[in-house]
């Protein structure tokens, strides 16, 4: 977009606005069914905590959770066995949070602000670390790698682009659901083991298993309810999702996405393109809030107009911008 491309502040945010459809998703109490066998004169309480993969705050607020914390299950899709050493060196105070970030060799700032958030909470506890996501080159992680965001295509032939999106959509939910198979496979097979795991965890009769995990998995403690007595949730950070977001979270549960989330979806995608955003930052609940109040204030008709009468990203920047400023020309209830 040539000059100055900032989008005009938008009027305060509104609940409506932000509230993401399907938000009664995923209850946070406890419900306890059977003892897994296995697990002998043991019980196991496990803690997930949802996050975005956003934000080094979310990290931050495990801090008071992971006190009372004995094996603590990071999400880390396509981990290695060298990382989950270096983990488990971290908490037992063999190797600094920098040393780490140095091996590491991250270059993009708040992804680094992000791990150091992690490796600091870690660091020194001497808790037992575990990772049940899937590793690097497994056959679902490919999968999962290779199912790409479709191209986007400007004019007449939108409806194909639309088409495109809800099967990505679709495939992508699919895989997340196989990948949340894989996890709950593996989080029965640690349980088993957790003695083998900690040698500290051999004289206790109450194991607490902390685990973090992507918001978009809210099926995922049911499944683990099947097998286990006591799961709970607990969420650090507000619940407002990117558009993208809350379509995969409906497929996943379930729910039929419509049209008119689907086109919010590209919208977003184009315009996190031309503002260089990725959404990882130091404050991703106000990046998924201002893009929803951006991207809510136009129809389907209207966001379909633009992306039929745009040539390119650019162009269709350029019209979302001008349609953006003509709205806030116009007062509310004069629409």
């Amino acid at each position: 977009m040539e000059g100055n491309s900032e989008l005009p502040k938008p009027q305060p945010l509104t609940k409506e606005r932000l509230r993401p459809e399907g938000q009664e998703l995923g209850a946070m109490d406890s419900v306890p069914t059977y003892r897994e066998k296995g697990i002998r004169n043991s019980e196991v309480a496990i803690k997930i905590v949802y996050n975005k993969h956003r934000s080094e705050e979310e990290t931050k607020g495990l801090e008071r959770l992971y006190k009372n914390t004995d094996v603590f299950i990071p999400e880390v899709f396509g981990w290695t066995p060298d990382y989950l050493e270096n983990l488990q060196r971290l908490s037992n105070g063999d190797l600094t949070p920098d040393e780490l970030l140095n091996l590491m060799g991250t270059i993009d700032p708040n992804e680094r602000a992000k791990d150091e958030s992690l490796f600091r909470l870690i660091h020194g506890k001497r808790k037992a670390i575990a990772i049940v996501d899937l590793p690097y080159e497994h056959p679902l992680w490919k999968r999962i790698v290779e199912n790409k965001f479709p191209e986007i295509k400007f004019g007449p032939d939108f409806v194909r682009t639309l088409k495109s999106v809800r099967e990505h959509n679709q495939e992508f939910a699919s895989l997340q659901l196989e990948r949340e198979d894989y996890m709950l496979e593996q989080v029965q097979q640690l349980t088993q083991n957790l003695k083998n795991i900690d040698s500290k965890l051999k004289k206790k009769e109450n194991i607490n298993v902390l685990m973090t995990i992507g918001s978009g998995h809210e099926q995922f403690p049911d499944k683990l309810r099947n097998h286990f007595q006591s799961v709970k949730e607990a969420s650090i950070t507000p619940r407002v999702y990117l558009y993208n977001e809350e379509a995969s979270r409906k497929q996943m549960n379930g729910i039929h996405v419509n049209d008119e989330l689907l086109i919010r979806v590209l919208a977003e995608r184009v315009l996190s393109y031309d503002k260089n955003k990725t959404f990882t930052t130091n404050d991703p609940v106000r990046d998924a809030s201002l893009i929803r109040e951006y991207i809510s204030r136009f129809s389907f008709d209207e966001l379909k107009d633009m992306f039929e009468h745009a040539s390119d990203q650019m162009e269709w920047a350029s019209l979302f911008k001008q349609g953006f400023n003509n709205k806030l020309k116009v007062p509310a209830a004069a629409k």
